[in-house]
């Protein structure tokens, strides 16, 4: 009942059936009586594999059964009612029909009546094959009119319009009656039909206007008159409303109102997902595979397959891709956002192997499906290293981030980048001869005491050096003052002497106070320096940002990746998409979507999981 049908015509597929498609989130289409072309072409517009009807049970895009495996049987005596296959085709629409040569739970109606009377029951055969269907996430307006379509001569666009309403209509979120019915002429002749709609309009609270919307394609405003005053039904100018109020309203009086001019359409395009789901805990192994057991919760009366969904903590931050999904399990696919795989026979109690990737693992396997090659650039090499020396998340804290940039030694880009400013704006010479006195030639690691480090508040300066020093990013030391050659020099406080020595004349020289007690100066150690130097610190900065809201997550920071400019994998001409020698310009990563959970574990851990 929830599978739509679509009319493929010369043009392809209407605009509201194309909808429709999509709405429903079918996993493919069959071929009815399509061209084949046509059909085919229809299918590549929506990214769907076709099959034709004969061939539906020889493809895993198709894990369908009988609905007597999943019917939950009534009094034989009772059975529901189906539509003869030779019948009115809004008979069919209504009721289904029993395939020749099956035996199934179900009655042909005889009397025309019988029809609308089971549809008032819900009983129908078509209506048993959403027996066991769940929905466990569906947005709906609530309650809303009675939906009556009415079907005046063959009534083809009127029962596949019926049809496919119905099949997008969730199954149990939703109050939204329907009813498929011939016009006056014939329903006038059906002895307490009208009493019986009448009870059920009474039935209902008063959350919605009016009491039944008239639908058809075929009927004239006339004839769509004629059969409300065959039911006893008013019209009504009141403006039409659904939804749900609380605390819950009467039930709705007679006279009953209805309208024609309401289209149901937008009662039931919303979001909806299928299934019906179930939760257990698994143990997940990060080294290989972990193998899933669970009672699944459909009972199948025999042989049948079914499509199970996995979601839950173990792929979280695993990004919704075609490779990614293989890594778990080599039949796997993604489906709206979860892991689709088929089974087919469907066992009462299940069990799969999958494998988690860890999220370095996923990141490679991206990277392998959109470039010839990729590694790691020589600037991101420093910066993976520097990463796995400390956490970076400590460049977060106040000043500290500033601190190290403001202990970074110049180099000669940056004093060529400060010379080309200085000659634009026409600084006399002596300008950049005091900048190549204090920069040009110089080997020496810049450092600096607490009180002259720039951009970064008084009260915070101290912490933030003595926090890059427990880090090991930075050390200690004094300044030296050679009276020889007037040099200066750094002595880390682990070398420090009663009688310091110049380290460029060889002179005794003093530590500079400046008649105040000497002060601590700091400077990065070489690695790190060299790291900010190539500008690294700003992309760690930013990564540490993204690892501070999105704990599940992996960067790599400045890959050098190849693509081929033809866009085929690994095939034709290398194209460098960032060069290896230059600051570091690219960082990929996974993060992820969801707030609120742990970093990707590299330990035997458990997690729940659901379908």
């Amino acid at each position: 009942m929830t599978e739509p049908i679509v009319e493929a015509l010369a043009s392809g597929l209407s605009q509201l059936h194309e909808q429709t498609v999509r709405v429903a989130k079918v996993e493919a289409l069959v071929n009815i009586d399509a061209d084949p072309l046509a059909a085919e072409e229809i299918a590549v517009g929506l990214g769907l594999p076709v099959i034709a009807l004969a061939d539906r049970q020889k493809y895993g895009a198709v894990f369908s059964c009988s609905p007597d495996k999943v019917r939950e049987f009534t009094d034989p005596a009772y059975p529901p009612i189906a539509a003869s296959p030779t019948g009115p085709l809004w008979q069919l629409a209504v009721a289904g029909c029993v395939e020749p040569g099956l035996r199934e739970h179900a009655r042909v109606g005889e009397q025309e009546d019988e029809f609308g009377w089971y549809q008032l029951r819900e009983d129908t055969r078509i209506q048993g094959t959403v027996a066991q269907f769940g929905e466990y996430q569906s947005t709906t307006p609530g309650h809303t009119s009675m939906v009556l379509w009415v079907v005046e001569g063959e009534g083809f666009a009127d029962s596949l319009d019926f049809w496919n309403t119905r099949a997008l209509r969730p199954v149990n979120t939703i109050d939204m009656p329907m009813l498929l019915l011939p016009g006056a002429d014939a329903v006038k002749h059906w002895i307490g039909f009208p009493k019986q709609v009448a009870h059920l309009l009474g039935s209902r609270p008063g959350q919605f206007s009016p009491d039944v919307a008239l639908v058809s394609r075929s009927a004239s405003p006339e004839q769509l008159l004629e059969l409300a005053s065959v039911l006893g039904l008013e019209p009504t100018e009141e403006e039409p409303r659904a939804g749900a109020r609380f605390p819950v309203p009467p039930a709705r009086t007679a006279p009953f109102t209805f309208r024609t001019d309401l289209d149901p359409t937008a009662w039931v395009t919303l979001e909806r997902h299928y299934g019906v789901p179930t939760s257990f805990d698994v143990q997940i192994f990060a080294d290989g595979p972990s193998t899933l057991r669970f009672t699944q919760p459909v009972r199948f009366n025999g042989q049948a397959g079914a499509l199970v969904r996995f979601w839950g903590e173990p792929l979280l931050g695993l990004p919704a891709r075609p490779s990614i999904a293989r890594l778990v399990h080599p039949d796997a696919q993604w489906r709206d956002g979860k892991l689709q795989l088929a089974f087919l026979p469907m066992p009462h109690q299940l069990a799969v192997q999958l494998t988690f990737p860890l999220l370095p693992q996923a990141t490679r396997q991206l990277l392998d499906d959109v470039a010839t090659e990729h590694q790691l650039s020589s600037a991101g090499r420093l910066g993976t290293a520097l990463a796995k020396r400390a956490d970076s998340t400590v460049l977060l804290e106040p000043g500290v981030y500033e601190a190290a940039i403001a202990l970074t030694t110049p180099r000669s880009k940056e004093l060529f980048k400060r010379l080309r400013d200085l000659r634009a704006d026409g600084d006399p010479d002596a300008d950049l001869a005091e900048l190549a006195a204090t920069w040009g030639g110089r080997s020496e690691r810049r450092y600096l005491p607490a009180d002259k480090l720039p951009n970064v508040r008084a009260e915070d300066r101290a912490a933030a050096l003595e926090r890059l020093c427990a880090l090991g990013w930075a050390e200690r030391g004094l300044e030296s003052l050679c009276p020889s050659c007037t040099s200066r020099s750094f002595v880390p406080l682990g070398q420090t002497s009663g009688s310091p020595q110049c380290p460029g004349c060889g002179a005794v020289s003093a530590y500079q106070s400046g008649g105040t007690p000497t002060a601590v100066h700091y400077r990065l150690d070489s690695f790190t320096d060299r790291a900010s130097d190539n500008g690294l610190l700003p992309h760690l900065l930013v990564v540490a940002e993204l690892y501070r809201r999105k704990p599940r997550s992996h960067f790599l920071p400045g890959p050098q990746v190849h693509l081929d400019p033809r866009g085929c994998h690994r095939h034709g001409n290398q194209t460098p998409v960032h060069d290896a020698d230059s600051e570091v310009g690219l960082a990929v990563g996974l993060v992820d979507r969801r707030p609120g959970h742990p970093v990707q574990r590299d330990r035997d851990d458990a997690g729940p999981l659901h379908t």
